[in-house]
């Protein structure tokens, strides 16, 4: 399994060559990967558990945007 910048970077190239299916805008995907990579980030780069840290952050952006 890549690790999560990895990832990250990987999900950014094929949006860009793909077109969005309509689930959230690009500068909200982007926020929500860069909030998740931080994350992540803080907790030491553990292997294998980027999608706790991409739920984290779209839960944490949900409620910056409900405040």
């Amino acid at each position: 399994m890549p690790s999560p910048a990895a990832r990250m970077k990987l999900e950014s190239d094929q949006s860009e060559e793909q077109p969005q299916s309509g689930a959230e805008p690009q500068s909200d995907r982007e926020d929500v990967a860069t909030l998740a990579y931080r994350l992540w980030q803080e907790r030491g780069c553990p292997d294998g558990s980027s999608e706790v840290d991409w739920f984290q952050a779209e839960q944490l952006r949900r409620e910056d945007g409900a405040s």
